[in-house]
């Protein structure tokens, strides 16, 4: 199987972090080798419910993104290990999860939808919207409705349609109207925003599990 031309590190850091933060802890944690091809760094998600948000970082070559992840790994495991010396051994579940959050590798598909879904929210929906993906291919709004009809007081939806497909294709059934399963819901209130996020995350949908994640 042949390597990505683009590999991405994806790694988790505290919910709050800002870019500078990260920037900060791949300084601390990574050689400087790799810091050299560093060439963007940009925040995906926002998981609350785990205190963690999301972050892809590039590099300029697959290889240094892969020795990144090990370098990163590296230095958090070496962190725990002198809480755990520190503290005879007692490490709380939340010391492990932000000092030991997953690192990996994903290719540009990965960034690439990411950067599709950016596109379907606007300013004004921050800290009241968010987005979903992963949605069956068949989802029309009146369904993405009902997944929050359980007490949700929406704004609107924007859902993606595939850009090639006819007007007539569309209206088929043989075409489904969100081909690349991505969505934003724009809720009139910012607790119903932190609730869906709470509640439907990893939800089976349409015999998919879908992923949410803020608008901030």
């Amino acid at each position: 199987m042949s390597r990505p031309e683009t590999v991405y590190m994806l790694l988790n850091t505290t919910r709050h972090a800002i870019k500078a933060d990260v920037l900060y802890q791949l300084q601390r944690h990574v050689r400087r080798e790799c810091l050299a091809g560093l060439v963007n760094v940009q925040r995906t998600a926002v998981q609350p419910k785990m205190g963690l948000s999301r972050w892809l970082v590039q590099f300029s070559a697959p290889a240094l993104a892969e020795q990144a992840s090990q370098d990163w790994r590296r230095r958090r495991e070496e962190q725990l290990l002198a809480i755990a010396q520190r503290r005879r051994g007692r490490v709380t579940d939340a010391q492990r999860r932000l000092l030991l959050p997953p690192v990996a590798l994903v290719s540009a598909t990965f960034a690439q939808r990411d950067a599709e879904a950016r596109a379907y929210w606007q300013p004004s929906d921050r800290d009241h919207a968010v987005m979903l993906r992963n949605l069956p291919r068949n989802m029309n709004e009146a369904s993405l409705r009902s997944l929050f009809s359980d007490g949700y007081d929406i704004q609107c939806v924007r859902l993606s349609t595939s850009e090639d497909a006819s007007a007539e294709a569309r209206a088929s059934d043989s075409l489904p109207s969100t081909s690349r399963g991505i969505a934003c819901v724009v809720f009139r209130d910012e607790d119903d925003m932190w609730r869906a996020v709470a509640e439907k995350q990893g939800l089976v949908f349409g015999a998919r599990r879908i992923e949410l994640s803020t608008v901030e």
